[in-house]
């Protein structure tokens, strides 16, 4: 199910609409508020991406824009659409970081029509590094 939002809604029919579907993706209109596209944008602009496989992933504070602080936390598969060829996606989250990365819209509905994941970002089990102390006999 994919819910696309234009205007503004309150935190508990999201929630509602989230449980309610279960399986949702959100596609939040970026451009209804003059000051996302600003933040967005200053956000990106103060921030490294790192590239994984040929993509490049912004991890940004959850409370850094006025999206994130509504969309950030939701736990399902979130995208801002600013008007471009490009979604930005939010498919992850770990403690206060969200990770974002720019996915095309001719990809994404690709995606979707053909029933095929999203890609997301995931996480592997921590990898202990350094040294381990030898035992003496």
């Amino acid at each position: 199910m994919i819910e696309f939002q234009h205007s503004a809604i309150k935190p508990d029919e999201v929630e509602k609409r989230t449980t309610f579907y279960g399986q949702v993706i959100w596609i939040i209109d970026g451009t209804r508020r003059p000051t996302d596209l600003i933040q967005y944008e200053r956000m990106l602009s103060e921030n490294y991406p790192e590239r994984f496989d040929g993509v490049d992933i912004y991890t940004v504070y959850c409370q850094e824009t006025r999206l994130l602080k509504e969309w950030g936390s939701l736990g399902k598969i979130v995208g801002f659409d600013f008007g471009g060829d490009n979604l930005c996606l939010l498919t992850a989250a770990q403690g206060r970081s969200r990770y974002l990365f720019d996915f095309p819209k001719v990809e994404f509905a690709k995606l979707i029509s053909e029933g095929k994941p999203l890609p997301v970002v995931q996480f592997a089990k921590p990898v202990r590094r350094g040294y381990r102390r030898r035992r003496s006999f």
